[in-house]
């Protein structure tokens, strides 16, 4: 197996990250606490707090910027997609969610 930055192999990196994004994801749908979670997990809170933060550092860099315009210009035209979040933002305006990391992602800031 080649081995890759950090000596280790793709594989290796390639199953923690599965590993690590179930358990960010099982933790946010459980409610508790990062580090209540690791304690009735019996996992390690350093490492679920590294690759949470690993994990979250991936997914930014796959975001695309986009630029709102006014109500007034263009109307909206429809997602095909089922929305499956939406978040009400203080200047009356609402954040519709389409994709699961992308809620993760804003679930882990408000939370």
């Amino acid at each position: 197996m080649k081995a890759i930055k950090g000596g280790l192999s793709s594989s290796n990196e390639l199953r923690d990250e599965i590993y690590w994004s179930e358990q960010v994801e099982l933790q946010i749908k459980s409610q508790l606490s990062r580090q209540v979670y690791c304690q009735k997990k019996g996992i390690n809170y350093h490492q679920f707090v590294y690759w949470s933060k690993k994990i979250k550092r991936e997914a930014l860099r796959e975001l695309v910027s986009v630029q709102l315009k006014s109500e007034s210009s263009v109307p909206v035209v429809e997602m095909c997609q089922k929305i499956i979040g939406t978040l009400n933002l203080k200047n009356g305006k609402q954040l519709q969610i389409y994709d699961e990391a992308a809620l993760l992602l804003v679930l882990e800031k408000v939370v």
